[in-house]
């Protein structure tokens, strides 16, 4: 019978490529014959066509779930939240791709062999035994500036080494990248030097504001992210996404450029 429907899904894709919901549709046939990995390139296909798919969005968070990866699924889960901060399904699965819950399959397999669930874990914990300088794959980096690019109202997302060298870039606008990663390198350094000659502590953020456009610096030691956003656009939710990111790809590697 799943056959069949992925026969018809596909006689229909090729009449239509473009349209979104059948790629979901194929995705979930695919996830049914466990075909993870063609479920996933169908949800990513989807989201190509609209990034603000919330059906496309859960679900290719959910398949790089099964798959462990916590870390591109959390991006995912996030972006639906900014969508939709009330999206209570995202919530609970950001959470576990954050470490703080088991696998709900885990939780279901517990319960049937009558065992009891495995403890929660904080973040804090999960941390600090995962090391703080574990290197993200490509991978992550590429799924997170993507991520961060694909929210509404995002220009640009830049990571960006200490000395101006540019490691990974995501656009929607044109920009010279090498000479916007240079500026950025300055801006931080003179925000870094303001910073602790007034006794502050450590630099972590900086906005700046402009007629056209505004720019968010966040440190992610040694490098900076940065995110340029339309003047509309919701900071307070921007920058939730954007501390959580710059966690991640404080230790990102310079060849991951």
């Amino acid at each position: 019978m799943l056959a069949e429907a992925a026969e018809v899904c596909r006689k229909g894709l090729e009449q239509h490529p473009s349209y979104g919901t059948a790629r979901v549709v194929m995705g979930q046939i695919h996830e049914e014959l466990g075909e993870m990995e063609s479920a996933e390139q169908e949800y990513e296909t989807a989201l190509s066509l609209d990034p603000q798919n919330i059906m496309a969005r859960m679900s290719l968070g959910k398949v790089l779930l099964r798959q462990d990866r916590r870390a591109a699924a959390g991006v995912h889960f996030e972006h639906v939240l900014f969508l939709n901060p009330t999206h209570e399904e995202a919530s609970s699965l950001l959470e576990v791709a954050d470490g703080c819950r088991p696998l709900p399959w885990e939780e279901h397999a517990a319960d049937a062999a009558g065992q009891a669930r495995p403890p929660e874990v904080s973040a804090e914990a999960t941390e600090e035994h995962s090391g703080g300088d574990s290197l993200p794959s490509v991978e992550e980096i590429e799924s997170t500036l993507r991520s961060l690019s694909e929210l509404p109202g995002v220009l640009a997302v830049v990571l960006v080494e200490g000395d101006g060298l540019p490691i990974a870039c995501h656009r929607n606008t044109s920009l010279d990248e090498e000479a916007f990663s240079a500026l950025v390198s300055e801006i931080n350094s003179a925000m870094v030097t303001c910073v602790q000659r007034m006794g502050m502590g450590e630099f972590e953020r900086s906005v700046i504001e402009g007629a056209g456009a505004r720019m968010v610096l966040r440190r992610a030691d040694p490098r900076v992210l940065v995110v340029a956003t339309e003047p509309g656009t919701r900071l307070g939710m921007v920058n939730m996404i954007i501390d959580r990111a710059a966690g991640r790809l404080g230790n990102a590697s310079r060849s991951t450029g």
